[in-house]
This record gives C-alpha cells, structure tokens and sequence, in this order.
C-alpha cells in the first residue's frame, strides 16, 4: 500500500505543484497575517491537499482527508457547527473505504469517472430537501449554529463524497453548493472573529478547486481517464 501511495505523486504537472504552493502560499500568509496559525491553519492546508489531489484522480487524497476530517471536526466543535462535527466524523471511515475504492479503479495511477444518469441526479435532488430541512430541525433543536444552513451544506457533501467514491462527476457539482453554503457559514464567523480566516479561505479554495476540477472531470469522462 505504501508503494501505491508514493506513487500518486508521480506523473503530476509542474504546473500543478507549483498551483498547488502558491495556494497554500497565499492562504498560509494571509492566515498569519491576520494572527491566524497552528491547528486551524494547519488543517487549511490537509483541506487543499485533500481537494486537489482528489481533482487529480490520485487515491492519496484519502490519507489527506482521513486526517483534515478528524482534526476538523473539532474545529467545527468549538464553533457549534455541529452538523459539520458528525459529518467529518462520518467521514472516517468513509475516507477507508474511498481508498480502497479508487485502489479498484486504478488506470494509470489515475481512476476512470462516468456519469450520473438524468434520473439519478433528479432523485439526488429530492434527497437533499427532504433530509436537509430533516437535518436542519435536529440541529436547530440542538442550538446548532446556522442549523439550515449547516444541514444543507452536510447533506450535500455526504452525497458529494459518496458520488466521488463512486467516481461520478456530479460530486463536484453537490459539493460546489455545499461549498458556497460554507463560505457564507465563515463569513459570518470571521466577521465576528479574524481568526476563522484559515477556514474562511479554506472553503473559498475548496469552492474554487471543486469548480475547476467538475469542468476537467466532465471532459475527461468523456475520454475515460481524469488528466
């Protein structure tokens, strides 16, 4: 396993890795600048590693995320985004199990990707209202904070990350909303308090990356492979 892992960081771009440090370049100073460093700017950095190496169709990114989950679901504690806590809690396990899914749909270090069908997508859609206003009375009930808000974004990165593990290129439509729901959910934060900067620019990142890499995705899965 430790071989197949080493070489997920082969036949990769110059140009990604210098995207990649330049991104946390950017977001590790300007997290320092604002007093913003340690736990928070660290799991920052596993988030954009996890985000773009899954871009990349590399089953590394698992190991990232495996980590960015558990230390960022007690980040999302000590901020009462408790739905964003049971979600990255869910997410270990899951994080497994999408590596040794990807291990099974490897070509060329790289793994094939398909489509949804109209269907499947419009059934994805109905889950999501249904279980995000579900969700969102639970977590009122528990003072969450932003609890429609936070149970919307949740449902739809569960979908996102299944429909990744499963290759799909819809997750990064599901997990572009979602992202757009976390910004909004930082904004607020940060507004209140500098130091949810690292996190506000996290999902600022996560929403950008997830953009770019859904067009790469829906190219390359007409092709078979994710360049």
């Amino acid at each position: 396993m430790l071989q197949i892992l080493m070489l997920q960081f082969k036949n990769l771009s110059i140009y990604f890795y210098i995207t990649l440090a330049c991104v946390c370049g950017i977001v590790g100073w300007l997290s320092y600048m604002s007093g913003s460093y340690g736990l928070e700017l660290f799991v920052a950095i596993l988030g954009i590693m996890y985000a773009f190496f899954a871009g990349e169709g590399k089953l590394v990114c698992f190991v990232f995320g495996l980590i960015y989950s558990a230390m960022y679901a007690y980040i999302a504690f000590e901020a009462r985004l408790y739905g964003d806590v049971m979600l990255n809690l869910f997410y270990l396990p899951i994080n497994i199990l999408g590596l040794w899914l990807w291990n099974q749909n490897q070509k060329e270090e790289r793994v094939t990707v398909r489509f949804l069908g109209l269907r499947e997508i419009v059934l994805s859609l109905c889950v999501v209202v249904v279980l995000g206003v579900g969700y969102g009375e639970i977590l009122k009930s528990a003072n969450s904070a932003f609890a429609y808000l936070n149970a919307f974004s949740v449902v739809l990165q569960i979908l996102a990350f299944y429909l990744q593990a499963k290759r799909y290129v819809e997750n990064y439509l599901f997990v572009s909303i979602a992202n757009v729901l976390s910004v909004l959910m930082w904004g607020f934060f940060y507004y209140k308090d500098s130091t949810a900067l690292p996190q506000l620019l996290n999902m600022c990142v996560f929403l950008g990356i997830g953009l770019w890499y859904w067009r790469i995705w829906i190219s390359q899965a007409r092709g078979g492979l994710v360049r």
